[in-house]
């Protein structure tokens, strides 16, 4: 018994990070207007905020540069928002490529974005309704996005949905439909003993 609050508390713990995306989170690449002709000139400034895949874009960035000579600075700072701000508005050399979080990024920093409607960037995204788009304008395109779920431990799941006395009236993972009713279901799970 001690080892099932245990493990429920766990996969709360896990879950309440876990229970939702939008398209506000979705990560977009955006070209500012003042760097849309950067890349002529031979060099790319890439600001990028996820950390996570900095060692990827760097190596991405040292094939390109031996395929065609263009080199792409790719800088990741540990305070994005702040260092784009700072980028944007008082550097010399703003990113010629940065990232946005969705429409609410885009709200942020409309000033500094360029028309991608006619780039092959553009074309090539299969869904063009996960772009950012202005009137005519498509402002950012997004290059991943991210979903989240729920992990659940299926044995210690069936053992709860065949309780007699459980409080929420399910009978199988299916029914766990919306945020109400797994709160309900880890509540119970962990507060009243089932």
């Amino acid at each position: 018994m001690k080892l099932r609050k245990i493990l429920c508390v766990l996969m709360i713990s896990t879950i309440i990070g876990a229970v939702g995306c939008s398209r506000e989170e979705t990560p977009i690449i955006v070209v500012p207007e003042a760097q849309a002709d950067t890349v002529k000139s031979g060099e790319v400034y890439f600001l990028n905020f996820k950390p996570e895949i900095a060692q990827a874009y760097q190596e991405i960035a040292d094939v390109y540069r031996e395929e065609t000579g263009i080199v792409i600075n790719v800088v990741t700072p540990s305070f994005y928002e702040d260092s784009l701000k700072s980028a944007l508005v008082s550097d010399d050399t703003p990113p010629t490529i940065f990232q946005i979080n969705g429409d609410v990024g885009y709200e942020t920093w409309k000033n500094f974005t360029a028309d991608l409607k006619d780039t092959e960037l553009y074309q090539m995204l299969e869904d063009k309704n996960l772009a950012i788009t202005d009137g005519d304008g498509v402002y950012g395109i997004p290059y991943t996005i991210e979903g989240y779920g729920i992990i659940y431990n299926d044995e210690i799941m069936q053992n709860y949905l065949t309780l007699p006395n459980k409080a929420v009236n399910i009978s199988s993972m299916e029914e766990v439909n919306s945020y109400s009713i797994f709160e309900a279901v880890v509540e119970d799970m962990v507060c009243c003993g089932n």
